[in-house]
């Protein structure tokens, strides 16, 4: 029944040729219009296996804190000579606002930090003030004891006096007038144990490493790590932007950054590379040996008009069901190039013979 049908198919086509390859063209380009359509995922978790621990675990990569942010180190391109804070600062500065010019729309970037806003700081402060109770312990509620002596409040008071004369007055007065003897401090000095990490500090309301040799920017992508091709737009406004600065301050200021959204289009970048190389160089390998085998131009198209059709179907038919597709898994398919060119090689040979 079977060899039925397909002769009667082959010699219906046989007689209609034009109408065969007319119905091939159109199939072509339907195919061709459905490949144009799915994407294609870099993110290497998309090609492993799914499951309820798998998804739980790249959800919580992809949704972890550092996962989509990258720390740009600004620092004196001679490291030989004496680091000049002020300088580093012009340049954290001008970096920051080249970045923020060129996503004047905050496209790509979520947000960024190079300098602690002191009203933060001081909102903190009166938080802890209005919440004190709540912070105390047995050992603070020993040490106001001590503190509330009458020697001990004049003098503060006295503090509170010439603090409120000096520049920082403007400042202080609402912490002052809150809690004027300063019982809160100690609780803010407490806070430093749930400190992360004790390698920055401050230097003029900006942040720098604990040698004060580096300015430090975060930068806080809109993506998840796994959007590579939209952080790869990032990195490409971020290199722009270091260029003008290191340009703008003659080559005097040295600017690299690092972190998993650099590491992630890195990564991308490589297997589409390596995807890429595999395919070429499989290819190149059978192609070469068929050559030297058939030496015939019509049977070697035929094959490779084949396997290209089977890919641009296989691809075509998959856009229906999928809306994107892992690009390892696409590379990979490189290794079925020489099984899949088996069959028209199989066929080719017994149609000869």
């Amino acid at each position: 029944m079977m060899i039925k049908l397909i002769f009667s198919l082959y010699n219906y086509f046989a007689q209609r040729k034009k109408l065969l390859f007319g119905i091939l063209i159109v199939m072509v380009g339907l195919l061709a219009f459905a490949a144009s359509r799915i994407n294609f995922n870099e993110d290497i978790s998309a090609f492993l296996p799914k499951g309820k621990d798998s998804d739980r675990i790249n959800y919580a990569y992809q949704h972890v804190g550092a996962a989509n942010k990258l720390v740009v180190s600004v620092s004196m391109n001679d490291t030989t000579a004496q680091t000049n804070e002020e300088r580093i600062i012009e340049a954290v500065s001008f970096f920051a606002e080249e970045i923020q010019h060129a996503d004047s729309l905050s496209t790509y970037i979520k947000k960024i930090d190079y300098q602690i806003d002191q009203q933060q700081v001081l909102e903190l402060s009166r938080f802890l003030v209005q919440n004190v109770p709540y912070f105390l312990t047995e050992a603070d509620y020993q040490r106001m004891d001590t503190l509330l002596t009458e020697e001990n409040i004049r003098h503060q008071l006295n503090e509170d006096k010439r603090l409120l004369m000096s520049p920082m007055g403007m400042v202080m007065k609402q912490n002052i007038a809150a809690d004027p003897l300063f019982l809160s401090t100690p609780i803010l000095k407490g806070l430093q144990a749930f400190q992360a990490s004790d390698q920055y500090q401050l230097y003029n309301d900006f942040i720098f490493s604990k040698d004060r040799k580096e300015g430090i920017v975060t930068i806080e992508s809109n993506f998840s790590a796994s959007e590579s091709r939209k952080n790869a737009e990032l990195l490409a406004l971020i290199d722009h932007s270091i260029e003008k600065t290191q340009k703008h301050f003659k080559n005097q200021i040295k600017l690299h950054y690092f972190g998993s959204v650099d590491i992630a289009v890195t990564n991308a970048n490589r297997i589409k590379q390596d995807s890429f190389l595999s395919m070429v160089l499989s290819l190149v390998l059978i192609i070469s040996l068929l050559i030297y085998s058939f030496r015939n131009a019509k049977n070697l198209l035929l094959m490779i008009f084949s396997l290209l059709f089977g890919w641009l179907f296989a691809i075509g038919l998959l856009s229906i069901f999928k809306s994107e597709v892992s690009l390892i898994a696409v590379g990979i398919s490189s290794i079925i190039i020489g099984i899949a060119i088996n069959y028209p090689l199989h066929f080719l040979l017994h149609y000869k013979h």
